[in-house]
């Protein structure tokens, strides 16, 4: 009972405490502050972006261009041969077993 009585006098020294508080107010042109600061943002960083896709055209143009040479002369087409593969792929990881086995399959 003690508890509850202490706790709604604390409450009560609280309200009291806020009972001088102003409304809050706003600058008046602070909206005119913040569109002039988004505006701002939007000019300093639209050549980045335009920046940026102008790259990522160029990259992708360049690896169409590669592509399109690599496969216009044929490509390496005996890196995709199975075989060749195989072997490869034993070369790399030191495979010590033996290659036949692997094409008689």
């Amino acid at each position: 009972m003690e508890y509850n009585k202490k706790i709604q006098e604390e409450t009560e020294l609280t309200l009291k405490c806020l009972e001088g508080i102003k409304k809050a107010e706003a600058n008046p042109f602070i909206f005119d502050r913040i569109s002039a600061k988004i505006n701002e943002y939007e000019n300093e960083y639209q050549p980045a972006h335009k920046i940026r896709y102008a790259v990522i055209i160029v990259l992708i143009l360049f690896v169409n261009f590669i592509s399109i040479l690599f496969f216009s002369n044929g490509g390496n087409k005996s890196y995709f041969n199975r075989e060749t593969v195989i072997k490869n792929v034993i070369t790399e990881y030191n495979i010590n077993n033996n290659i036949n086995n692997y094409f008689s399959e």
